[in-house]
């Protein structure tokens, strides 16, 4: 939303009418509803948090999504109150699906600061698993038996 302020205050309203008019269409107005919890306007973080839970009741496939959203608004400022009533109510309404969520984030970041340590500590030096495992080809170096690569002849 990098909009003039007048323009991002209209188009928040505009999300949150159409979430009012149907909650189960509101998933498109997720993104718009979210970006409006980093508004400056008291009113318009009160909207979109207030929209996002009647777009998440709405649409239970979306509760944990919408819940990783509001958790990382969370911790990245503790002190937005809108993001966190918009946490607990669905926290009160689906209790082990955000319990879930958030016990997931919570080991996430273990793992990435227990990682960030290992570095620090091992000032460079990481097992092969910890830095760029997802770009790394196995099968590089390695032999095949003629029955293995499917050929007759020998290589």
């Amino acid at each position: 939303m990098a909009e003039s302020g007048a323009d991002a205050s209209s188009e928040i309203r505009d999300a949150v009418r159409a979430v009012l008019d149907d909650p189960a269409g509101g998933r498109t107005r997720i993104p718009t509803l979210l970006a409006a919890l980093d508004e400056d306007d008291r009113e318009s973080r009160l909207s979109a948090a207030w929209a996002l839970t009647l777009v998440a009741t709405a649409n239970p496939d979306l509760v944990e999504a919408v819940t990783r959203r509001l958790a990382d608004r969370l911790g990245a400022d503790a002190l937005q109150l809108e993001t966190r009533h918009a946490l607990d109510y669905l926290s009160g309404r689906y209790p082990e699906r955000v319990d879930g969520v958030l016990e997931e984030l919570v080991a996430e970041a273990d793992e990435r600061d227990r990682r960030r340590r290992y570095l620090e500590l091992s000032q460079g030096f990481a097992p092969s698993d910890y830095v760029g495992q997802a770009e790394r080809n196995r099968d590089v170096g390695r032999t095949q038996t003629q029955a293995e690569a499917g050929s007759a002849s020998p290589r």
